[in-house]
């Protein structure tokens, strides 16, 4: 079973310069399987990400990117504590 049945994605932005492409998307789609610990939910949930990806000979040869994990998981009604003092 997927971890996400994702419904759609939205671009937000998609910049593009030289042999690089930079894009923010927002994710929309329904918890299925379990994500950092949290067991499937069914819940709807939206996330945004960010994501850079280098080209060369028209392949992505490299790619850094990120998402809104702490909102996903609030999200689906986890509690998210600090790290230990």
């Amino acid at each position: 079973m997927a971890l996400w049945r994702l419904r759609s994605d939205e671009d937000e932005d998609l910049v593009a310069e030289g042999d690089l492409v930079a894009a923010r998307k927002t994710w929309h789609g329904t918890h299925q399987g379990e994500f950092i610990g949290v067991s499937p939910t069914g819940r709807r949930v939206s996330f945004s990400a960010f994501h850079l990806v280098r080209f060369s000979d028209a392949r992505a040869v490299e790619w850094w990117g990120t998402a809104d994990l702490l909102g996903s998981l609030q999200q689906l009604g986890a509690t998210v504590s600090g790290p230990p003092e």
